[in-house]
């Protein structure tokens, strides 16, 4: 979701900024020149609002910390974070973000944690019970991350947002960030959602981290101690897990270029996690006409991951590169997705993911059965060739 800005491409040119002229200079040395001269200004600026900090140790961040407080830390200050805190604090100040209370969606996520481990040490026993230990690879990582996700969807109401499935909009930040699941009940996306869950598995000790696929947002269980690593699927119902040749494809294919690259597919670090976040609210001010802002978002988003061309490319767009040039993907057409087909995706995954918590929840004391019905191998009505994706 967060790289779905390539949206913004079928606008008109009065909303992307003036057009070039036979006889002007090219379209590239403008841009060239027009991203340098944006960067530095970004640099001075933000050097200049933390000048203060950058003379002391830069203690721990509180709930009380500005977008400013976040963006002076080192790289290592960052490692130190709550990655829902680094989230939050993007959101502060976003339409759709009145009244945030960081520390009181904290404090959900906390109580939202504890809930996890209580009904994840209440059936620890599936993992080696052969009634059920295929079901979970017979792995008690991969129970724990399914379990995890189960828990917050069936007890805790998180969810996705249907509606930004149909109809991509970044003017609310609810839809973009952790407050929107925590604080309030509108859903998540691709973008919020594996947040949240790394959030919270952090909170109960799992190694965690966040992805990027293009145009997607996915969590991954990282154990390099132990060796285990598998990515974890959750946007829609349920938990699935797809290896990364998945995401080569899906939701829009990876050049060989762009895997080289090192910006999609591989766990992030602290500061590029809040790249992420920076690029999200960057989608909001744009979309919003707070362009000033957005700009400073993308610079940010650019410094702290320089791997990604795509931050590079939102930039370039919310100054008024040409089109053509700026998009990031789906070069043939203005959005790269489908909204119906996507939607038909979602709920074949949903489908296939229902299915199996009901066959493995099915007789097992003290856990109702999965809602929904459970639907049979094939096709999806509606949906001719696209079947729920195999285990």
């Amino acid at each position: 979701m967060v790289n779905d800005k390539h949206k913004a491409q079928g606008r008109s040119g009065a909303d992307r900024g003036p057009a070039v002229h036979p006889g002007s200079r090219s379209p590239r040395s403008l841009l060239i020149f027009g991203l340098g001269v944006l960067l530095g200004a970004s640099a001075l600026l933000l050097a200049s609002r933390l000048r203060d900090d950058a003379a002391s140790p830069q203690p721990p961040l509180s709930a009380g910390d500005s977008l400013n407080r976040l963006l002076g830390m080192s790289r290592e200050e960052l490692g130190g974070l709550d990655i829902a805190r680094m989230n939050l604090v993007c959101a502060e100040g976003l339409p759709g973000a009145e009244g945030l209370d960081v520390a009181q969606c904290l404090s959900r996520l906390d109580d939202w944690a504890q809930r996890v481990r209580c009904e994840t040490q209440r059936h620890l026993y599936r993992v080696t019970d052969p009634r059920y230990a295929d079901q979970y690879r017979k792995s008690e990582s991969h129970f724990r991350a399914s379990m995890m996700l189960q828990v917050l969807q069936e007890d805790c109401g998180v969810h996705f947002n249907k509606q930004r499935v149909r109809d991509v909009d970044f003017k609310n930040s609810r839809d973009l960030f952790l407050h929107g699941m925590v604080g309030g009940a509108s859903g998540g996306t691709c973008v919020s959602m594996p947040v949240l869950y790394v959030a919270v598995g952090r909170r109960l000790g799992y190694p965690m981290r966040l992805v990027l696929a293009k145009a997607h947002v996915f969590a991954r269980w990282d154990d390099a101690a132990r060796g285990e690593r598998f990515n974890i699927e959750g946007s829609g119902e349920g938990f699935s897990s797809f290896p990364d040749d998945h995401y080569k494809m899906w939701p829009m294919k990876l050049s060989e270029a762009e895997l080289r690259a090192g910006h999609y597919l591989r766990s992030l670090e602290a500061a590029e996690e809040l790249a992420v976040f920076l690029a999200a609210r960057g989608h909001c001010l744009e979309d919003t006409g707070r362009l000033p802002e957005a700009r400073l978002a993308y610079a940010q988003a650019h410094r702290l991951d320089p791997k990604s061309a795509e931050y590079l490319g939102f930039l370039a767009q919310a100054v008024g590169g040409p089109p053509g040039r700026t998009r990031m993907a789906g070069s043939g057409r203005a959005d790269p997705r489908d909204p119906m087909a996507e939607l038909r995706r979602v709920e074949a995954i949903n489908a296939y993911n229902r299915r199996l918590m009901e066959q493995g929840l099915r007789g097992v004391p003290g856990v109702p059965p999965a809602s929904g019905p459970g639907l049979p191998r094939g096709p999806l009505p509606g949906a001719p060739g696209l079947v729920a994706p195999p285990p």
